[in-house]
Parts: C-alpha cells; sequence; structure tokens
C-alpha cells in the first residue's frame, strides 16, 4: 500500500477570519463560544501538494490535524468536534467522524486511517478536489476553544493497479536497438 499526502491551501473561517492554515507557526480555532462563528472551518483547494493521479484504489483516508489540544476550561470532559470529507461524485459530505480532544498538546491528531474510506469509492477527481470540514464543535465543560491547532493535511493509502503483463500488437514489428523487454 503506497501513501499519498495532501495539503490544503485555503480555508474559510479560522482564527479572526483569516486564512487560518497558511503554515505551521498560525493557529485555528473551532468554536462555538466567540462572537464572530467559527462553528464550521471548511479547508479546501490542494494546491498547496501534488495531486493524485487516476492509477489505483484509494484504501482509506486519514485526516492528520497538528498539535491539537482543547481548552477544557477547568473541567475534565474532552471537546469534541466532527470531521467530514466532501465527495465530489455526490456533492455531498461524508457522515461526520466525531473526534475528541484533550487539554494536553496532542502532536498528530488523526481521524479516519488506512483502510478507512469513510463510506466511499474515491476517484482520482474526488481526492483532488477533497474538501474537509470541522464542525459541531461541543465544549462540555462550558467556555473555553473546542480546538486550537496549527495545521490539516490527509494522508490517501491506495493500492497501484496491477500492470497488464502483455502486449498485443495488431501488425509491425518491435526493434530493438539494445536492452531488454520484461513483461
Amino acid at each position: 500500500m503506497a501513501t499519498h499526502n495532501i495539503f490544503f491551501a485555503q480555508t474559510s473561517g479560522g482564527h479572526n477570519g483569516s486564512n487560518a492554515i497558511v503554515d505551521d507557526s498560525n493557529q485555528f480555532f473551532l468554536d462555538l463560544g466567540k462572537s464572530i462563528s467559527f462553528a464550521t472551518l471548511d479547508i479546501s483547494d490542494t494546491s498547496g501538494g501534488p495531486v493524485l493521479l487516476d492509477y489505483g484504489t484509494v484504501d482509506g483516508i486519514t485526516v492528520r490535524i497538528e498539535d491539537a489540544e482543547g481548552d477544557l476550561a477547568g473541567g475534565s470532559e474532552a471537546n469534541t468536534f466532527d470531521v467530514s470529507l466532501f465527495h465530489t461524485e455526490d456533492n455531498a459530505y461524508t457522515e461526520p467522524k466525531t473526534a475528541s480532544v484533550e487539554e494536553d498538546l496532542v502532536d498528530i491528531l488523526n481521524v479516519g486511517g488506512s483502510t478507512d474510506t469513510w463510506g466511499k469509492t474515491w476517484s482520482a477527481n474526488d481526492i483532488n478536489n477533497l474538501k474537509i470540514r470541522l464542525n459541531n464543535p461541543i465544549e462540555p465543560n462550558g467556555g473555553g476553544i473546542a480546538l486550537k491547532a496549527t495545521f490539516v493535511f490527509v494522508v490517501v493509502s491506495f493500492t497501484i493497479s496491477p500492470v497488464p503483463k502483455s502486449i498485443t500488437f495488431a501488425k509491425g514489428r518491435i526493434n530493438l536497438s539494445q536492452g531488454n523487454i520484461t513483461l
């Protein structure tokens, strides 16, 4: 199984409405308690990384959230939020996966996994137009911030389609000046 990283270049929402994930020195917030709504954070535009060619089967998708932490406002119950992926073919987001975050900083918070397809079959077009939605923050301890983090990206795990082991020519010939042909 091979993997492919997709880095995102734009977001709507985030800290003070700014482009929240320009680099790993910025933070973004997912919080219902702010005067400006941060309840939904859509991350899109995969121009920050290479695109996936149509050469395999997607086995799973992992959303990776770097430097994730929650402000528990003195409580002990973890904050939660939902993560969904936009599926271009269906023109809709997947069913959400609920993630939880503690007060202590987590280097990488993984949602999904290398064998989790989020209930969908993914084409190269779906992957190349992928969006991530972080929404529905719940802060059970009252106040605080449901999620603070610095960067979001996905890892797409895929299996490369086998290459046919035969070549058929209707007519003509092959001239090989040197080397080998291996099928």
